[in-house]
């Protein structure tokens, strides 16, 4: 840090090389170098449902629940 402080040479050449690293960082979503995915590719209407059961809980408990909860909703939901 100190030859930056002191010199505007390399104060200049530091931005410099924090601009190019930018911009070659940038120009990898151009290049295809790396994916990019914002959205899903399938537009579907669906949630998903999270049951938290108490640790312990037995795998046929935790399947009464589940289809207790699918069962509950309303048809013009499903």
């Amino acid at each position: 840090m100190t030859p930056m402080m002191h010199s505007a040479k390399w104060r200049y050449l530091f931005i410099l090389s924090i601009v190019v690293l930018l911009l070659a960082a940038v120009s990898l979503v151009p290049l295809k170098l790396v994916q990019v995915k914002m959205l899903p590719f399938d537009n579907k209407s669906e949630f998903q449902v999270v049951i938290d059961m108490p640790n312990g809980t037995t795998l046929e408990q935790t399947t009464r629940v589940a289809q207790h909860s699918a069962n509950i909703w309303p048809s013009s939901l499903r």
